[in-house]
């Protein structure tokens, strides 16, 4: 099971590490990283991100799009990047490698062979599908 991982983890570093350098597409992703980037290195606001929207004006808190642990990714990518996208693109790169190393596991669980358990998790991992969740940064 181990080289499994490996290769798991080696197929999605191929496919997705380039994202790393992608820019802005100026939709959503612009909102995240740009306009909210004071609010979100304000650790005082984590608290915000259970009682808000995700598009919300901070003092109105009308938005309904209620997605709290995607503003802690934000927070998290905010502190530890500052201004570079860089961060933002890995994390979404580690939480797509954990959710193919998890999809292993669960057909593992279901007592599926280990040949077909991985050869469901790397099609988990390299489907094109799943290309929009790991490149662009709202995405996730």
């Amino acid at each position: 099971m181990p080289l499994q991982w490996l290769v798991l983890v080696a197929a999605v570093l191929v496919i997705y590490f380039p994202t790393i350098n992608y820019q802005l597409t100026q939709y959503d992703d612009a909102f995240f990283t740009e306009s909210s980037a004071k609010w979100l290195k304000q650790s005082g606001n984590i608290s915000d991100a259970f009682t808000q929207g995700v598009f919300s004006d901070p003092a109105s808190k009308s938005d309904s799009y209620y997605r709290p642990m995607l503003l802690l990714t934000f927070y998290f990518d905010e502190w530890i990047g500052g201004s570079s996208l860089k961060a933002f693109h890995i994390t979404n790169i580690i939480i797509h490698l954990l959710n193919v190393l998890l999809v292993l596991l669960l057909f593992r669980k279901l007592k599926f062979s280990s040949p077909v358990s991985f050869w469901m998790a790397m099609f988990f991992a390299i489907h094109p599908a799943l290309q929009q969740a790991v490149s662009w940064i709202p995405g996730r």
